[in-house]
């Protein structure tokens, strides 16, 4: 799995992908698992948990976080990141413009994934049923089924 790795007194922006972290054994003992937008994972202390969790931050929402040296310890600091107001207007809009009705877009869950794949396979397998001559048609059951078989696997490669 591709993971962070922060530098010491480099801040970095990132995105949760999920709001809850993965214990897992580190190292040096447990640490957090955060699964991030871009696909990498990002490991933390378990105190860093308290510091995100008090962000309030949605799934797909840029943060900062550092990993710095403070009298010879190494601390992790989280906070929102920050826009100018130059950066949110871009030059071209203004305040008086009308606020755009498109909503936010939620990233896809893993159950979301599962069922779209199980749904592009049992329509390449019918394709290529009919290419051959044989008749083959999956039932809203069967594309479920598959979907969750897709889940499970995924959830295995995960872990």
């Amino acid at each position: 799995m591709n993971y962070l790795k922060l530098e010491l007194g480099q801040s970095c922006s990132v995105a949760l992908r999920y709001p809850a972290p993965k214990e897992v054994k580190g190292f040096d003992g447990p640490q957090l698992r955060w699964q991030l937008m871009d696909g990498r994972a990002l490991y933390t202390p378990l105190e860093v948990r308290a510091q995100i969790d008090a962000l309030k931050l949605k799934p797909g929402q840029p943060f900062s976080i550092i990993r710095a040296r403070e009298n010879r310890q190494i601390v992790w600091k989280a906070q929102r990141a920050e826009q100018p107001a130059a950066a949110l207007l871009n030059g071209t809009e203004s305040l008086d413009s009308p606020v755009s009705e498109e909503p936010t877009r939620i990233p896809p869950t893993r159950l979301e994934h599962a069922l779209k794949t199980a749904v592009q396979a049992a329509a390449a397998a019918e394709k290529h049923g009919q290419s051959i001559g044989y008749n083959v048609r999956f039932s809203p059951a069967d594309i479920r089924a598959m979907g969750i078989s897709v889940l499970i696997d995924m959830e295995r490669d995960a872990a």
